[in-house]
């Protein structure tokens, strides 16, 4: 495989804008219409990235989203990022040790 590809599409830079451009849609309108874009997008993202995030990277690339930025803000009015999400709703410690 020649690299780059011919066409230089990079499929992480586009999920990454497809998130950033719901996030700022998100943020710019309470319209219907402009929340179905948004929607669209953070569908789109997550569809891109295979059944069950299976060509999912984005975590051990240089993009600054994550699927889980997708996930979280379908059905959402307010954009939140996976790494403010961690914070406000931490995982609570095993009831049972693990060893």
């Amino acid at each position: 495989v020649q690299w780059p590809l011919p066409d230089r599409f990079c499929l992480f830079g586009f999920v990454g804008a497809l998130i950033v451009r719901s996030r700022h849609l998100m943020e710019l309108s309470d319209d219907v219409e402009i929340r179905k874009a948004a929607e669209g997008d953070l569908g789109y993202a997550t569809t891109v990235l295979g059944k069950e995030g299976s060509v999912d990277f984005l975590d051990s690339s240089p993009w600054p989203v994550s699927i889980l930025d997708a996930y979280l803000n379908i059905n959402e009015t307010n954009f939140m990022t996976y790494s403010r999400y961690s914070v406000e709703h931490p995982v609570p410690p095993p009831a049972v040790p693990l060893q």
